[in-house]
């Protein structure tokens, strides 16, 4: 039974003061079993080990801090829902900022199909060009049934000197075994869909990358 309700039945037998602490205690109660829920974190970072890359040396990139949206720049994994409503999972989080996922993923990405390595925080010879690659995400919306909407500008700068490179790239992603029927999301699987379209814009961000080794021009792909 609801002990609100409970409390409420008895409160013509119950003494005013003692009424209102038996209340305060019912709130503590419920209060310490919502705070008992385990929380859950999850990474945009791909866990498996890195394939071998062969013996050409690789590309010197430096991926950059990306901007995020502030209603998404949350510890808590963010779902939209309808009529302009989004639903903030408290017990659903990332392991680590929004922003540090997204450009550790990123780098691991592009370190892994070009190959290449990230010297943001690295001493590099002066004489190597470096990529710098920036990364704007202006929308980054998951809903629990229909997948991930990724929309961000992207940016590659030859530290050497030329023009920047900036595209910008729309990906969706719907969740592999998406049951729509289930009540509740499959975060683990929508986490996967966000890091798959991720993916997508890592492989336009490395095929930049390549035309700009080869002194080709490098429209957005």
């Amino acid at each position: 039974m609801n002990p609100i309700r409970l409390l409420a039945s008895k409160s013509r037998r119950l003494p005013l003061a003692a009424l209102g602490l038996a209340v305060m205690a019912a709130a503590v109660g419920m209060a310490g079993c919502a705070s008992s829920l385990p929380f859950r974190y999850y990474t945009l970072l791909d866990t498996a080990p890195p394939p071998h890359n062969g013996a050409n040396p690789p590309v010197l990139i430096s991926v950059q801090a990306p901007t995020v949206p502030s209603q998404v720049a949350r510890p808590q994994l963010v779902l939209t829902e309808g009529a302009g409503q989004i639903a903030i999972r408290e017990q659903e989080r990332w392991s680590q900022p929004l922003a540090a996922e997204l450009q550790q993923a990123l780098s691991q990405d592009l370190t892994r199909v070009l190959p290449a390595v990230d010297v943001a925080r690295s001493a590099h010879a002066a004489s190597t060009p470096v990529y710098l690659v920036g990364l704007d995400v202006q929308r980054f919306e998951t809903t629990a049934h229909n997948g991930v909407t990724l929309d961000v500008v992207w940016s590659v700068t030859n530290s050497r000197g030329g023009v920047p490179v900036v595209c910008r790239a729309v990906q969706h992603q719907t969740p592999v075994g998406l049951v729509t029927e289930t009540p509740l999301p499959d975060y683990a699987a929508l986490v996967n869909a966000q890091r798959q379209a991720l993916w997508q814009v890592s492989q336009r961000i490395a095929a930049t990358i390549r035309a700009e080794q080869d002194n080709q021009s490098a429209p957005c792909p």
